[in-house]
């Protein structure tokens, strides 16, 4: 079942969630300049990703070989556009899908 990872659309902000039976610790930030969303994430003080662009329709983790799969950004509202800075979290969103929901929309 889906999981939704609660972001705001505060220019930056940190948390730490469990994922999979693992802690990881999001930083997300707003580049004004560039408008978008980036994401580091690290775990047990390591930082396993950094300054992943948060954009809509695709897993945002694919490209890394890391535990931590199908990470998503949706636009509830229009899905083909990427979050600016005030929808990050409103219309915006970070999901957690599992390997079964992936594999059922491809």
């Amino acid at each position: 079942m889906a999981i939704e990872i609660k972001i705001t659309s505060d220019g930056s902000q940190r948390f730490s969630t469990v994922l999979d039976g693992k802690s990881y610790t999001f930083n997300i930030s707003y580049n004004r300049r560039m408008n978008i969303w980036t994401c580091t994430i690290s775990s047990d003080g390591i930082i396993l990703v950094s300054g992943v662009t948060l954009v809509g329709g695709v897993d945002i983790l694919n490209q890394f070989t890391f535990s931590l799969k199908y990470l998503f950004i949706v636009n509830l509202d229009d899905p083909t556009t990427d979050a600016n800075g005030e929808t990050l979290g409103i219309d915006v969103r970070l999901f957690k899908l599992t390997e079964s929901e992936v594999a059922s929309i491809e």
